[in-house]
């Protein structure tokens, strides 16, 4: 279920293993990503090539800027892509957390976050450390998720979905469309 908060939404993280770890159900993430008018959406498959690139959709990049953040996303094994003035604003949010909670952050956020500017075939290389976090090599999915953009294994992707039939008919349950 999704949940409305006034600092952004919480998603339960889903029970999936990536690289050794496991999220529970019973864990959830709140996760802001203001600034910015970005609304992305839609899916795509790509390939990652044997230099770690991908081709992010020119809708995508139209809407990120000429350069911007790739790092770990907030509780699911993927790679995020954020604008700078995203990543600018959580980095303001981390930074005024107390000191524990915003090294702790800043080792999983902010360390592995960098910045990249698309090639003249729209292409960004995706580091080494972030591939190997989101287990990303051949076939991956690009999405939209409304104010953010996911790079996704696609089998761990499609292994996610299957695994939220329950939540996502009880999150249709709750619409009135």
């Amino acid at each position: 279920m999704i949940f409305p908060y006034k600092w952004g939404i919480i998603l339960p993280c889903c029970v999936i293993k990536c690289q050794n770890r496991t999220f529970s159900d019973i864990n959830v993430t709140i996760i802001e990503f203001s600034g910015g008018g970005q609304m992305f959406s839609g899916m795509s498959n790509h390939s990652i090539d044997s230099k770690g690139r991908i081709v992010l959709p020119a809708k995508f990049r139209e809407e990120l800027g000429e350069s911007f953040y790739l790092a770990r996303g907030f509780g699911n094994c993927c790679v995020q892509v954020l604008s700078k003035e995203q990543f600018d604003s959580i980095s303001e949010k981390i930074h005024s957390l107390p000191m524990n909670k915003a090294m702790a952050l800043q080792y999983i956020f902010t360390a592995s976050a960098v910045e990249v500017t698309p090639n003249a075939q729209g292409r960004v290389i995706i580091p080494q450390a972030l591939r190997e976090y989101a287990e990303l090599e051949g076939d991956a999915l690009v999405i939209g998720m409304d104010k953010r953009v996911e790079i996704w294994n696609k089998q761990k992707f499609n292994s996610f979905i299957a695994s939220q039939d329950d939540v996502i008919d009880e999150a249709l349950s709750l619409l009135t469309l």
